[in-house]
């Protein structure tokens, strides 16, 4: 049996309008605590800490390359100046408030920068919990998990700057002493992919090989889509993530239209 998670964010722009009103309707009709922002990612001295970082295997176009693939070391500091500068954060499922609904379940980020993110799965109910059957959290006690398959569906940014996209994301995968494996797969804005190398747990059963798998877009780009593969359900731990603001394809041509007409301006001056 397989386990996917997908992840898909809606960019503020007027193609996707009627797209992001219908995500805010889903929301608005939605009663569901916020989830708590913290600014660590896998904090070291916890009952578990992260073992490995996934890497990279392909691109779907020559500008995706190993370069957008984020370790853990480097995303923990990356994500830890964007928690301090409001454009980001970790939902580590500790917060004492912390709970998801019944159903079609619906995450609500607390407030980072002036700023809530929210997004949907719609695969049915994913509870917090104990992780078991050799899992263990790498933030606390807690982790996702309830389903065989899992899409993370309308991301909804509220507040902020309305050219801000969803930029960086990173996830752990917990071993289990059944073994699990995993296919990874990002999906950008433009259509373009990042595949990971194939994730292969062993029966080990001791909790040594939990994966983190981080990326971040290319330049100009947004995160749309991620998909985990798996061959046997497990659970997950921390999702961190960051926004940015991002021009429209349109602004960014005019802006480079400018720039190009005042070095012709120069030149004949």
């Amino acid at each position: 049996m397989k386990n996917k998670i997908i992840v898909g964010f809606l960019p503020k722009t007027f193609k996707s309008g009627l797209a992001t009103a219908s995500a805010l309707l889903l929301f608005a009709g939605s009663s569901h605590a916020a989830l708590t922002l913290v600014g660590s990612y896998d904090p070291t001295g916890d009952a578990n800490d992260v073992d490995r970082s996934a890497t990279f295997l392909s691109g779907s176009v020559p500008g995706i390359t190993s370069a957008n693939v984020l370790n853990l070391a480097t995303f923990q500091g990356l994500v830890s100046t964007a928690f301090t500068n409001g454009n980001g954060g970790v939902i580590d499922f500790e917060g004492g408030s912390d709970s998801l609904t019944s159903g079609g379940t619906v995450f609500t980020t607390s407030s980072f920068g002036g700023r809530t993110l929210s997004f949907a799965t719609d695969e049915g109910a994913l509870s917090i919990g104990g992780a078991g059957s050799g899992r263990v959290a790498t933030s606390g006690s807690s982790t996702i998990g309830g389903q065989i398959d899992i899409n993370f569906t309308s991301f909804s940014l509220t507040g902020g700057n309305p050219a801000d996209r969803l930029t960086h994301f990173g996830m752990t995968i917990l071993q289990r002493s059944q073994g699990v494996q995993s296919d990874v797969t990002a999906t950008f804005s433009d259509g373009s992919t990042l595949t990971f190398d194939q994730l292969t747990f062993s029966d080990a059963g001791d909790s040594t090989q939990d994966a983190f798998v981080g990326f971040v877009a290319p330049d100009g780009l947004s995160i749309t889509n991620v998909l985990f593969d798996g061959t046997n359900f497990t659970s997950y731990d921390d999702i961190g993530f960051i926004v940015t603001a991002v021009p429209e394809p349109s602004s960014t041509a005019l802006l480079a239209l400018a720039g190009l007409a005042l070095i012709l301006r120069r030149r004949r001056s």
